[in-house]
């Protein structure tokens, strides 16, 4: 991170790699379903044979038939009150959809916390400030006017790592130096003008859209915001399969890549380097299939659930108890966690969990989007308690895990985190890699360009 090293397109890296994507799809005529929301995996005698959902416009339930699938549905920021993933994304559907196909998470207590999430206005609450603000010179301060990033990492200031620059703002807010609003300031204003509007066009033009704010003259007032998961769907280091036969994960849907603290700029190289890495495994899986068993019974489980929620007589919304849990994980599992939080979240979550067995979907003449948001619901709740149970059995800091009665690091828990609805956390340790393969790690980086630079 000491070096420029990130391939970009100003502050639109993320959009211009999707435009990249659709565009080589629509090339390659691969057959894209936007309005099919996945319900459950389908699954028989440990292997995958497809998946179930139903369409959200008219409710017409599908039935996917699928020798392999790779989930890429994202990880759970979206449980957080602040957070930076859009309205109905990152809600935890890709923990569920593995869970019941008999796969383990790994490591959800493990959430990377970006330092610059807008305050308001409410409806944004959480959307992103780009890293690129803080690369492009970028300071800190808190109401005081203080540049606080000195108390923290005097060497790299705003540069430091995402989990110190959030833990930093976390506390100087926790201690009274934060603003009225709950928050720090972001400033860019003594950056030049031409400099902002061409390395930071999406942030000028967002401060402009949202609060009429103009960054080359103002400060912006930003909150540590839920920004990315690090834990996620266990997955094999080799091929990213899940441990359920045909069942591959990728993406913030995976972990075990980004460790405890994700560096700014390797989620989207992840994607384009595993995700080849993955489609070639997952397809020489199915090329390999001599036979596959398709269980009416699993299918039957499906729809069920899905009337259940169609007819039942609940009177719960989905809405109403998303906003609950949100409020849950920011009040117990934010930047600092603690023994007493963590356990009064459990205790939260398992009367939350209650009345989530009284829920109904309602659809109107708009759609089934009420439907979509019971089954959101259902996946934040399991990720939930995932995330609540490991971060209470992580008794340590660890990168982007902060206990405030642990500060510490332990050695002994240098290792994952592994869930399951059955059995709970299970601590697995990490196994050390061979010393041939350490020494060809060590070999690669001396001979990229970033290592050679760094000599």
């Amino acid at each position: 991170m000491e070096h420029r090293r990130t391939c970009y397109a100003g502050d639109y890296t993320g959009l211009q790699i999707q435009r990249t994507l659709l565009h080589r799809a629509q090339e390659l005529q691969v057959p894209i379903v936007d309005t099919i929301y996945i319900t459950r995996l389908l699954v028989s005698d440990g292997r995958i044979f497809g998946a179930y959902g139903f369409d959200i416009v008219d409710g017409v339930p599908v039935v996917i038939h699928a020798d392999a699938v790779i989930l890429a549905a994202g990880g759970h920021t979206r449980i957080w009150r602040h957070t930076s993933s859009r309205r109905d994304e990152n809600t935890g559907d890709s923990f569920r959809l593995a869970a019941l196909a008999g796969a383990r998470i790994r490591d959800a207590e493990l959430v990377q916390f970006h330092p610059s999430g807008l305050l308001e206005p409410s409806e944004a609450a959480g959307t992103l400030v780009s890293e690129a603000a803080r690369g492009e010179g970028g300071q800190l301060r808190n109401a005081q006017g203080e540049r606080f990033m000195e108390r923290y990492d005097p060497e790299r200031m705003e540069l430091s790592t995402r989990d110190r620059v959030a833990l930093a703002s976390y506390t100087e807010i926790a201690e009274g130096r934060g603003t009225e609003k709950g928050g720090v300031y972001l400033d860019v204003s003594h950056l030049p003008r031409e400099q902002i509007l061409s390395k930071l066009p999406r942030v000028y033009r967002t401060l402009i859209d949202l609060q009429m704010l103009d960054i080359t003259k103002q400060p912006i007032e930003v909150a540590p915001t839920a920004h990315y998961s690090m834990g996620g769907v266990w997955v094999s280091p080799e091929t990213h399969s899940s441990g359920v036969d045909g069942l591959y994960a990728i993406g913030e849907a995976a972990s075990g890549l980004h460790g405890a603290n994700r560096l700014g700029g390797n989620s989207l190289i992840e994607l384009l380097v595993y995700g080849r890495i993955t489609g070639g495994d997952a397809a020489d899986y199915v090329l390999g299939l001599v036979e596959l068993r398709r269980d009416p019974a699993a299918v039957a489980e499906a729809r069920a659930e899905m009337q259940q929620l169609l007819t039942g007589s609940g009177e719960e919304s989905p809405r109403l108890l998303q906003r609950s849990l949100r409020n849950l994980m920011t009040d117990h599992a934010g930047v600092v966690r603690s023994e007493e939080g963590l356990r009064e979240g459990l205790a939260k979550l398992d009367q939350l969990e209650g009345r989530v067995a009284n829920l109904t979907a309602h659809p109107d003449i708009a759609g089934f989007d009420d439907l979509a948001h019971a089954f959101d619901l259902y996946g934040s709740v399991l990720a939930a308690r995932a995330t609540l149970e490991c971060a209470l059995e992580r008794r340590e800091t660890r990168g982007c895990h902060n206990r405030s009665d642990y500060p510490q690091q332990r050695e002994e828990l240098r290792g994952n985190m592994v869930w399951s609805p059955g059995a709970g956390v299970v601590f697995e340790p990490v196994a050390e890699a061979p010393e041939e393969l350490r020494a060809l790690a060590q070999q690669q980086i001396d001979d990229s360009p970033v290592g050679k630079l760094a000599e």
